[in-house]
């Protein structure tokens, strides 16, 4: 359980490294935004190659900010299902 956890924290951490990168990144160096797969050190060679064949559009940037604000959701949904349980 410790290591899903631990994979489910990289796999957001991942998004949003991948994220700043791509938005700081000269666009004339690198075509193509960064992925999350490129930063996480649980990614498969197998999520690498995907992303690497993913081809992007304009809306690539917004579909990563979209991931990485759902995993963050996500993590504060499980927070406040635990502090309510704890209340009472």
């Amino acid at each position: 359980m410790a290591r899903e956890r631990q994979r489910a924290e990289w796999s957001r951490t991942a998004s949003l490294l991948a994220l700043l990168a791509s938005v700081h990144r000269d666009p004339k160096k690198r075509r193509r935004p960064y992925s999350a797969a490129e930063w996480n050190p649980y990614a498969t060679d197998e999520d690498r190659l995907a992303a690497e064949d993913v081809e992007t559009d304009t809306n690539s940037g917004l579909a990563l900010l979209g991931t990485f604000l759902h995993g963050v959701a996500a993590g504060r949904q499980t927070r406040k299902e635990k502090g309510d349980g704890a209340d009472g």
